[in-house]
């Protein structure tokens, strides 16, 4: 995927320009939740279980369609990490 690909597919439909930002931050965080983890810190926890469910609002709200494996998957990972929380930093 290039930027020419990506500015002409914004042009084409009619994608909310906001969702690039809203995107941008959602990866700046995954990686920060990353991090966090690696290095077992309980705030990584607490980071994941705010941004996702604010994440998979916003896709249902941009796209209208539910992404339930999404959401099982970070379910179950939430209850993999909750398991762990008392071994974190």
């Amino acid at each position: 995927m290039s930027l020419r690909s990506l500015t002409e597919a914004t042009e084409s439909s009619n994608v909310i320009i906001w969702y690039y930002y809203f995107s941008i931050v959602i990866t700046l965080l995954s990686l920060a939740t990353a991090i966090g983890l690696l290095l077992m810190k309980k705030f990584a926890v607490y980071l994941y279980i705010t941004y996702i469910p604010i994440s998979l609002y916003t896709q249902y709200y941009a796209s209208g369609v539910f992404n339930i494996y999404g959401a099982i998957f970070a379910g179950v990972f939430i209850a993999i990490m909750l398991k762990y929380l008392k071994k974190m930093d």
